[in-house]
């Protein structure tokens, strides 16, 4: 779908519902033109008809909500619909126009400020200046200098000089508001971003004196919500790929590296070889002798010849046990980073798992039921996706284990998706792109999943 029919069809949703909105900044351009949020301010008795509207929309164009943020007066929703500058659209929706949960712009003052545009309701000028304050100046102490924002907000002041004062002569006062304007009138940026500390005192203080039990509230409400999306948000994804040697699991890892790392989905794309990282690698405490030397010699990514991967012996068992306890407390420890970079909406890849100790020949002395056992501590990715292919195929192209071992572990594997919610096989026979296609398409409905 197009985002400007969806951009559409979301105003006009609104109106019929009557839904008093507005938008915020940036939309002169809109629904053609805009960069990849739209923000939008609705009352609070408006919040969840304009919620429904916007679910009804993508229910009935049969799109997927791919993130949804919640914070302190702000609802982030991240939709599968393509923005004009990339990745996907986000719909910002405002209930309080606020610097960490100390309201600033009264709604009074914002029902009273709206304008059309092109059958849009939009922020008069005054108000969309005082919104930069807001949301970059005391944020950041600067006010971006992309896409002309400077000179934007001088041109709203200019044009619209009281109402500017008037929505920020209450957490300003009426002097140092009005200093203001004349400052960003006279182009004087410097001077603007050396007080944004001062205009943070002033914030509080004029906040709490004038609605303490409020601004109060705002403040422990603002804090607990920004700690819970900091730390406990589920906005990313954790997905493996298993499959025996030779299978296309590297191939894939950086497909979807490359597929997501811009698309703005995800905040970031991590890759991990095998395990997590947390505890060093075992083979570097014991010293790297000559098994270790000779498995890294024949590993996947450096192909030695005809069935190097069948030259070494299994591990004996007491060697695997120790490795699979060690490794398996490595992953267990890896949750809370798992969960760091969920909550910061990044994509976890793992070009191997935990699972492979159930087939791979190195570890083949382990019994089932200790692997099982040990299975218990280590988080599960949310997908994990089998390359399946044609055992021959991948004995042709890359002849590192003899055909009967690769048949061994796809039987294994084959199992291991079927007692597992978690698994979905794809058919690597189809081609790297297909392949790509499909792993795309449920990583977008796992993050669907984690939004319901």
């Amino acid at each position: 779908m197009q985002h400007d029919v969806f951009l559409s069809e979301i105003m006009r949703g609104f109106s019929e519902r009557g839904v008093a909105y507005q938008i915020l900044r940036d939309y002169e351009g809109l629904p053609d033109s805009f960069s990849n949020d739209v923000d939008i301010y609705v009352s609070q008795a408006g919040y969840f008809s304009a919620i429904s509207v916007i679910n009804d929309v993508c229910s009935r164009n049969r799109l997927r909500v791919l993130r949804r943020r919640e914070r302190y007066g702000y609802t982030g929703i991240l939709v599968d619909v393509a923005a004009p500058n990339g990745g996907f659209l986000t719909l910002d929706v405002n209930t309080r126009i606020h610097w960490k949960g100390f309201d600033a712009i009264d709604h009074d003052v914002m029902s009273g400020a709206v304008q059309e545009f092109r059958g849009m309701r939009v922020s008069p000028l005054g108000v969309e200046a005082a919104i930069v304050v807001l949301k970059e100046l005391l944020m950041s102490k600067k006010v971006k200098s992309r896409n002309n924002a400077k000179e934007r907000m001088r041109h709203c002041v200019v044009n619209d000089r009281e109402l500017f004062i008037g929505s920020l002569a209450r957490i300003l006062g009426q002097r140092e508001a009005e200093h203001l304007a004349d400052m960003v009138i006279k182009r004087e940026w410097d001077v603007i971003e050396s007080n944004a500390e001062n205009y943070r005192r002033l914030v509080i203080r004029n906040s709490l004196s004038t609605k303490p039990i409020q601004s109060v509230w705002g403040a422990a409400v603002w804090l607990y919500k920004a700690v819970q999306d900091k730390w406990f948000a589920n906005h990313g994804c954790v997905v493996a790929i298993v499959g025996p040697d030779g299978a296309g699991k590297t191939t894939l890892m950086n497909g979807l590296d490359g597929a997501f790392n811009d698309a703005g989905l995800f905040a970031g794309v991590d890759r991990y070889e095998a395990n997590v990282g947390v505890l060093p690698r075992l083979s570097a405490l014991l010293g790297r002798g000559g098994r270790a030397k000779q498995q890294e010699q024949f590993s996947a990514d450096n192909y030695q010849g005809q069935h190097s991967g069948m030259k070494q012996p299994p591990n004996s068992l007491s060697r695997s046990i120790v490795y699979l306890m060690w490794y398996s407390v490595d992953y267990a420890l890896g949750y809370f980073l798992f969960q760091r970079k969920r909550a910061q909406g990044r994509l976890i890849i793992f070009a191997r798992y935990y699972y492979d100790y159930y087939f791979q020949r190195a570890n083949s002395n382990l019994p089932g039921w200790l692997i099982r056992m040990a299975e218990w501590v280590v988080p599960a990715p949310d997908l994990v996706f089998y390359v399946e292919r044609d055992a021959e195929d991948i004995y042709r192209l890359k002849p590192e284990l003899e055909l009967a071992e690769i048949y061994r572990q796809q039987k294994i594997i084959c199992q291991l998706a079927a007692s597992r919610r978690n698994f979905v096989s794809i058919a690597g026979d189809d081609g790297v792109g297909q392949s790509l296609d499909l792993m795309v398409r449920n990583i977008k409905k796992c993050m669907s999943r984690h939004v319901s």
